[in-house]
């Protein structure tokens, strides 16, 4: 199986949130901080969705 990683912007527009909204969530320990490369935040798509399982007060 081959991870997909997403970026920030990529991780947001999965959520249907802002890109702000993921700041605030990894701000507030609400998120994961994902997987820095090159400076920038990187989440695996089985990562995010195992995390929306764990959420279900969370509307997608």
């Amino acid at each position: 199986m081959v991870a997909v990683w997403m970026t920030k912007k990529e991780t947001a527009e999965y959520l249907k949130r802002t890109p702000r909204t993921i700041d605030i969530w990894i701000k507030l320990n609400y998120f994961p901080k994902g997987i820095y490369k090159m400076g920038r935040p990187y989440w695996r798509v089985d990562q995010v969705d195992k995390w929306m399982t764990q959420r279900p007060d969370l509307k997608r």
